[in-house]
């Protein structure tokens, strides 16, 4: 059946070029801004854009570009774009648009595949795109702005206009306009040709008052990039042509973001869904007013109901939020929910001028209403085809003009439409679905190779592995490692082949050439695990220890003692500089002042034993307080910055704090905390009313300075909070004697290398007590610089490397995967880093080694191991014995071993278990809960640390999983406890459970089951608000709420999780479609959950804020 749309078809101008489409009514408009620079206000008028393209066009006539020719557009959103855009198509060119991310080799690709012969970017960009046209013979490159050698825009915009072309003939259905760049269904990016016709049918058809702009004099949000089609064509050219003004965001920031729709009264947006996301979720949206906002529409992927009925209520005066569905081929658009038939995760419905139908995957066969097949689209918005390659111009437009998407979906009675899937045969990797074809597509994209098939192979723990079969094309040397790593740099860590690849000779096809996946399934041999004999000479079997000998640990220092041993040979060398405000302190200064700090506190009553507060995020002042606590005798506890006031009122209470400090954007919240408790001591960095400034202490005579006798083996230095390994948070009682052991063994040869050259940036927050022991405290013992973020941003981030020619740089998986791979990397000299240690989670080799050939004069990418509870650290690899994956060996005067987790037996070689550790680092315990603390270390002393993992033959730790039931939120970790008590305490819930259902994208979402008290109203809305109130912003449930009778739970009273869980699978199978495109667990159950309301209450799955909060017992986690 062939789907036509309901609104009658449009007239689509013949006899006008692109351009001239779209300026037809610019004269009208005359001076009204057309388009501004949102953050700076730079505009310009319709009147402008007709003079000033007119004079670009002459200047380019002049330098002999002409009619066919390729202008190569790499710009981000900015109000110059439509001057060139538009001055090229004037004169008869052809736009070629691309990413300013892209790299130099990408950007060669594609000026020689377009045929570029001249490129327009920014001074940023300059560099790579001066060497991309070199590499191509361009050899004039323009630059909005200035930058050395080349030529700037405003040159061309001075030129008086007289030889700018006035009869250029354009064939509006032959001559290509435009020539982005897609991957269509399958392969490499290929040039889409986009003709003048092409976008004067779409331009006319999704203006039509149904669909897109339905009002006059729009202002419209330009944050979907211009380089792209859909950004290009509907958010710039067609708004223009409605006479519309333009607000460029050349990128998402949040708060800019919000002033721009607030400041410019935006009244329509094109996003994408992690943007309808934030505006429905984000505190910060309360602080902006956005009633001006009218219309939403979101593409890219399906929105859920309750998220866009989440939005509605969040701004009550948008009238619709809404839907669209195409891509490149289509110029973009061929589906847009109508303004008047709203259909909740509806892609929209066809729009005027097009035929649609559904067919059969299989034969081709035309399918009925609610009948899933491949979308088809036909009409006069399909390109004129791929640039020189007629074969996937066949392979994607059939004879009759049918352009076959490669999207899975269906239509119902309504003939709205709706995205499931692009492909079948999709691999279940633990519970996520891993498309074999798309794999298969990148792989043959690859030169090296001439075919390739993917399969799921089955796992224990994942369910199944994307493996993939390569025939390698005749010669060619690559290997399983660089087809590992070139699939790792292009899709979402679920579809990396952690299978591995097979070489084989032919990819086995029926005659149809139809993958025969059956008969390389048969292929696949069980990997047998060989446990070896334990080669550790310990009189304990299996029980591991350093294969470096013990150090001596001096018993008889205080923490701050032992870190500021060397601080008289430092002296005036500088210690800590603030990346932000250059702000630094010498070692002299640290030493000095951390006196005076102490003096001052003793003048204030102040006194040993006393715990002291700091609420900061990471800046220079932070180890002066620090120190100057513990010099007088005191206790440092460090609160997240991101805490609400409760959870941090709670930590205040748990650890007794007398005494805070802060900085005046939280100010407010540390002062609420301290009066829940009956306390007025609060610090500020700075000048708060009512409040005393950090710089008073440190006004201080010293006069004061107390004599305190520490005992380092009893008395307790810091008091970080800690989940563990179970439970909630609770204080980890750190002695100055478990710091101490931790730092003289850190520094054993092969360990750390920190020295007096060393420049260290810390983003990991110094509130955590890796950032805290392991980056600042031994930053400084070794009299290295450390430079320090108070929060991670990427463009800061790099710049900092750069301009501190920081040598080492702590990290985390994602921040090295971002330097591995990230092309904004090659924009900044990294020549002086030297080395990057990773925690928190294992690095796979290929993202360490992409590291290491990314920046060739890095000497190792090293891992590391522990938790709060052991001080942090017990793992960490040897400088001379780096093996990829491996979290490290154990460290000096540790013993480690793996035990059974059923018998408690320690096992062997490349055997599962639990990890535990013994040693001088084990915490005390921890404050005021011998229960937790004897549940976590035993009898003879060994801290069970929660985490499942093995070691080698050469005493190497792989961390594989977790013992205790903690929900990994993108690489956080939620504690179920903590949230089942905060619920039971609610009037109206009778009982609790909380588990973590699987997300592809953010691994697990927490999704609480409650059981409601008898004859009470509750609603999830009820227990979302209650719990948004109550914990900090990662800890939210994002899984989404579920009322049930009773909670399952053994006969001890444990609660059991695996039949929620268990429930949530069924309940998935019975919602979830046979290939369901990227469907996780959460959109299933919201599904249902769409159709599930009883008296009134929804009892469905609400998916909340994506915010963060970073805490992890190992390490921080961006």
């Amino acid at each position: 059946m062939v789907v036509k749309s309901k609104v009658p078809d449009v007239h689509i101008p013949e006899d006008l070029s692109w351009p001239q489409f779209v300026f037809q009514n610019f004269e009208n408009y005359g001076d009204k801004t057309a388009i501004v620079d949102g953050p700076s206000g730079r505009s310009y008028t319709f009147q402008q854009l007709i003079q000033l393209t007119r004079k670009c066009g002459s200047a380019l006539t002049k330098k002999g570009f002409k009619k066919g020719d390729v202008f190569a557009i790499m710009l981000p959103n900015m109000p110059e774009f439509p001057l060139i855009y538009y001055s090229t198509l004037l004169i008869g060119g052809i736009v070629t648009t691309l990413n300013p991310l892209y790299t130099v080799d990408e950007i060669s690709h594609q000026l020689r595949d377009a045929g570029a012969t001249s490129i327009i970017t920014i001074p940023l960009f300059a560099d790579k795109a001066k060497q991309g046209a070199s590499n191509v013979g361009i050899n004039t490159v323009y630059v909005v702005g200035e930058a050395e050698n080349c030529e700037s825009l405003s040159s061309l915009l001075e030129d008086e206009g007289e030889d700018f072309p006035e009869n250029v003939e354009i064939n509006a259905r032959e001559d290509v306009a435009c020539l982005p760049y897609s991957s269509g269904t399958t392969g490499p990016p290929k040039g889409v040709m986009l003709t003048h016709y092409n976008l004067i049918a779409e331009a006319s058809i999704v203006t039509h008052d149904s669909f897109m702009l339905n009002n006059d004099e729009p202002v419209v949000l330009g944050l979907l990039p211009f380089f792209h089609i859909f950004g290009q064509i509907i958010s710039m050219s067609c708004a223009l042509f409605k006479g519309g003004k333009v607000v460029c965001v050349p990128k998402f920031e949040p708060e800019s973001f919000l002033k721009v729709i607030q400041d410019y009264k935006v009244s329509h947006a094109a996003v994408v869904p992690s943007i309808v996301l934030f505006l429905a979720k984000s505190p910060l949206v309360e602080q902006y007013d956005l009633s001006s906002l009218k219309d939403l529409t979101s593409g890219a992927a399906p929105l859920g109901g309750e998220l866009m009925n989440a939005l509605k209520e969040r701004i009550p005066s948008m009238e619709w939020c809404r839907q669209g569905f195409g891509m490149t081929e289509l110029s973009p658009t061929s589906h847009v929910t109508p303004f008047d038939k709203i259909k909740n995760g509806s892609a929209g419905m066809l729009l005027p001028n097009l035929e649609c139908k559904v067919v059969d995957i299989e034969n081709g066969d035309e399918l009925g209403p609610n009948k899933e097949g491949e979308i088809c689209v036909k009409g006069p918005t399909v390109m004129k085809g791929y640039l020189n390659n007629p074969e996937a111009t066949a392979q994607t437009i059939d004879a009759d003009g049918w352009l076959h998407t490669g999207d899975i979906g269906y239509y119902d009675g309504d003939e709205h439409f709706f995205i499931v899937d692009r492909l079948k045969e999709l691999i279940k990797f633990k519970g996520f679905q891993v498309p074999p074809a798309e794999l298969e597509s990148l792989l043959i994209s690859n030169s090296a190779i001439e075919d390739a098939a993917v399969i799921g192979v089955p796992d224990e723990r994942a369910g199944e592995l994307p493996k993939a079969f390569v025939v390698k094309k005749t010669n060619d040397r690559i290997t399983e490692e660089q087809i590992i790593k070139f699939i790792e740099e292009r899709v979402a860590p679920h579809k990396t082949l952690k299978g591995g690849v097979e070489f084989i000779d032919k990819i086995p096809r029926s005659l149809s050439g139809k993958i025969l996946r059956r008969e390389l399934k048969a292929r696949v041999m069980t990997r047998l695990t060989t446990v070896t004999e334990n080669k550790n000479n310990e009189e304990e079997k299996n029980v591991i220890r350093s294969k470096n000998p013990d150090v001596e640990i001096p018993d008889n220092l205080s923490w701050n003692e032992y870190i500021f041993q060397d601080f008289d040979e430092y002296a005036d060398r500088e210690a800590i500089r603030d990346s932000i405000s250059d702000r630094s302190y010498s070692y002299r200064q640290i030493k000095d002042l951390s006196r005076t700090i102490s003096s001052a506190l003793n003048k204030r009553g102040f006194k040993k034993g006393d715990v002291f507060a700091m609420f900061l995020p990471n800046l220079p002042e932070f180890p002066i307080i620090y120190f100057g606590v513990l010099k007088a005798g005191g206790v440092v506890t460090a609160a997240n910055p991101l805490f609400t006031t409760e959870e941090l009122a709670k930590q205040l209470k748990l650890a007794d704090a007398k005494w805070i400090l802060t900085v005046p954007q939280l100010v407010h919240r540390a002062k609420e905390a301290m009066q829940d408790l009956g306390r007025e001591n609060v610090f500020v960095i700075g000048d708060v009313d009512g409040c005393e400034s950090l710089s008073v202490l440190l006004q201080d005579d010293g006069s004061s300075v107390p004599d305190v006798t520490v005992n380092p083996k009893e008395d307790i230095a810091v008091l970080p909070f800690s989940s563990g390994t179970t439970g909630q948070p609770k204080g980890v009682m750190l002695t100055h004697y478990n710091l101490v052991s931790c730092g003289s063994i850190m520094r054993t040869e092969d360990f750390l290398s920190f020295s007096e050259t060393t420049v260290l940036l810390a983003f990991l927050p110094f509130f955590h007590v890796y950032g805290m022991v392991a980056i600042m405290s031994m930053g400084l013992h070794c009299g290295s610089t450390i430079i320090t973020m108070s929060r991670f941003e990427r463009d800061k981030f790099l710049h900092a490397l750069e301009n501190y020619e920081v040598t080492h740089l702590p990290a985390v998986p994602p921040v090295v995967f971002l330097l591995a791979k990230h092309p904004s990397v090659d924009n900044f000299d990294l020549s002086y880093l030297t080395e990057v240690t990773n925690g928190a989670a294992p690095l796979g080799k290929q993202v360490s080694k992409a590291l290491m050939d990314r920046l060739p004069l890095l000497s190792s990418v090293r891992q590391g191991y522990g938790m709060t509870e052991l001080s942090p650290v017990c793992h960490m690899t040897p400088a001379e014995n780096n093996k990829h994956g491996s979290v490290g060996c154990i460290l000096p005067n540790l013993r480690c071993k793996v035990v059974d987790v059923e018998t408690g037996e320690a096992l062997g070689p490349g055997r599962d278990g639990e990890i535990c550790v013994q040693g001088p680092t084990v915490m005390k315990g921890y404050l005021n809960n011998p229960e937790a603390t004897t549940q976590t270390i035993d009898n003879d002393g060994w801290l069970h640390t929660g985490d499942i993992g093995h070691y080698d033959e050469d005493e190497h730790f792989f961390i594989v999983d977790r013992v205790k039931e903690l929900i990994k939120y993108k690489g956080y970790q939620v504690p179920p406890a903590e949230l089942e008590a905060l619920l039971i305490s609610h009037p109206a819930i009778e009982d609790a459970a909380v588990i973590g259902v699987p997300d592809a994208e953010e691994g697990e979402l927490p999704m609480a089951f409650v059981v409601r008290k008898a004859d009470v109203t509750l609603t999830e809305k009820d227990v979302h608000v209650f719990v948004d109130e109550n914990v900090a912003a990662y800890k939210k449930l994002r899984g989404g709420v579920e009322f049930i009778d009773e909670i399952p739970k053994s006969l001890s009273g444990k609660i059991l999780r695996r039949e929620l869980k268990d429930r949530l699978k069924k309940l998935s199978k019975v919602e979830s479609p046979s290939g369901a495109r990227k469907r996780s667990f959460k959109r299933s159950v919201r599904q249902n959950a769409d159709k599930k309301v009883t008296n009134g209450n929804s009892e469905g799955v609400a998916k909340t804020a994506v915010g963060v909060a970073p805490k992890s017992s190992c390490c921080l986690i961006i």
